[in-house]
């Protein structure tokens, strides 16, 4: 009996933690600056989002953007992750702290984060210099 309680957990945590990767579409000029968002739109000309790959796994939403710097120049940075439900709202606002990023001139670089709670159907990254 406990055997058989142990494997069925273990498939319903298997079925729970699904890997299937979805990419986002960039829009009509190929780019994908929706995801991005600053206070400063100059920054946005020289940061641009490349990759967009999101996944559900234990319930939660995962992401992936590969961020590049379009400039000659080396880029010092701070990012964080706006998770938002399926009513727009912000969820958890107050809780994702600043994440330094460097990016020297012309390079790519892989942010990711996993969602705080379940209910989160999309997200933005903000993004500033340091």
């Amino acid at each position: 009996m406990k055997k058989v309680l142990t494997a069925g957990l273990a498939a319903i945590l298997v079925a729970c933690a699904s890997s299937e990767v979805t990419t986002v579409s960039p829009d009509s000029k190929g780019q994908y600056q929706a995801i991005l968002d600053s206070k400063f739109p100059r920054l946005l000309t020289d940061i641009t989002a490349q990759a967009v790959r999101q996944r559900i796994s234990a319930g939660l939403l995962m992401a992936s953007v590969d961020i590049k710097n379009e400039d000659l120049s080396r880029k010092d940075l701070q990012y964080k992750f706006l998770w938002f439900d399926r009513d727009g709202f912000e969820v958890q606002p107050d809780g994702r702290p600043w994440t330094p990023l460097s990016l020297l001139g012309e390079e790519t670089k892989a942010v990711q984060a996993v969602a705080p709670q379940s209910n989160v159907v999309t997200f933005k990254i903000q993004i500033e210099e340091r």
